[in-house]
């Protein structure tokens, strides 16, 4: 049988968070826009930061980025106390909000440049950053046109490219699909996908498809705290969510003989004794993994009564 817990090994060390926000209130007169907010993101994550209009998200990112000042608590971004010691930690963070300031009159080499000359990245150097990020977002064969003329999906990945020219440890986006149709929130997703092993990333969105392709942890937040966190994916994988109508063995059985299934856990249905609920740690590719296993058991007689992943969870506690 799979461990359900993971393989053991040597003991590593664990890195210090690059966020940290212990106790974070902000208020605006006797509103608390966030309050008592305590959130750590470590090197290398991908977090989602979700939750309805009004919870406070936009609001967390300013004060992480040392746009706001805290009311209450301590905030630290690369181990600099923010908004005190901001002119530091900004080097290390590519922010882009809701409404990306683009100089839309500029050609789009033309605001790369503008943009590593206001982060004093050396000529050398800047040359090489964007001429790697045209190549990387895309944008290589519109350098010469002017940023008005460009479709949203398009403008939206000149905009990434610009919070990149400094090379950020830290990138920290609010909603960067809205107002894009399909195909420009693929284009933009996929660009994401190829940045996210190399960077810490916070994305915050009301897309939870956008989560679930992306992030390795969801926070939620409602009236400015977290209510709940989701673990979606670690160290390469993710969860998948079954009810099965046999027993645990039969289900053991089946799943030790799948490759991409990392790891599982069953235990028996609340009300139901015929059914067996699973829980399930399986490779990147959720969709078809998620075929996959259906097929598995139906192939083997068994009725599947439920198969979510992890939007399907993230919309059952938005609906609590």
């Amino acid at each position: 049988m799979k461990d359900a817990h993971g393989k053991t090994g040597a003991a590593v060390e664990v890195a210090e968070p690059l966020v940290r926000m212990e106790g974070v209130s902000r208020k605006y007169g006797r509103f608390r826009a966030v309050q008592d907010l305590d959130l750590k993101v470590f090197p290398g994550e991908a977090i989602g930061l979700i939750g309805p209009n009004g919870a406070g998200k936009t609001t967390t990112l300013r004060l992480m980025v040392g746009l706001l000042a805290p009311t209450e608590g301590r905030i630290e971004v690369a181990g600099y106390v923010m908004p005190y010691q901001a002119r530091q930690a900004v080097r290390k963070i590519g922010y882009l909000p809701e409404r990306a300031a683009l100089y839309k009159d500029m050609r789009v080499e033309e605001y790369l440049w503008f943009r590593a000359r206001l982060w004093g990245v050396e000529r050398s150097r800047a040359q090489d950053r964007i001429e790697k990020l045209g190549v990387a977002c895309g944008i290589d064969s519109v350098m010469d046109r002017v940023i008005r003329r460009l479709s949203k999906g398009m403008a939206q990945r000149v905009a990434l490219a610009g919070v990149l020219v400094h090379d950020p440890d830290l990138l920290i986006l609010d909603e960067p699909t809205l107002g894009l149709d399909p195909n420009q929130v693929r284009e933009v997703l996929r660009l994401l996908r190829r940045l996210v092993p190399r960077k810490t990333l916070i994305l915050c969105t009301h897309q939870l498809g956008e989560v679930e392709r992306l992030c390795d942890r969801v926070v939620i937040l409602n009236h400015g705290s977290v209510v709940q966190e989701v673990e979606t994916r670690t160290g390469g994988v993710c969860t998948l969510w079954m009810e099965v109508e046999c027993d645990e063995a039969t289900a053991t059985r089946l799943l030790d003989g799948m490759e991409a299934v990392v790891s599982f856990r069953c235990s028996p249905h609340p009300t139901r004794s015929s059914v067996t609920n699973l829980e399930i740690q399986a490779g990147d590719g959720t969709e078809d993994i998620r075929a996959e296993l259906g097929r598995l058991f139906v192939r083997n007689g068994i009725m599947v009564t439920a198969l979510s992943g992890v939007r399907q969870q993230l919309e059952d506690i938005f609906h609590r």
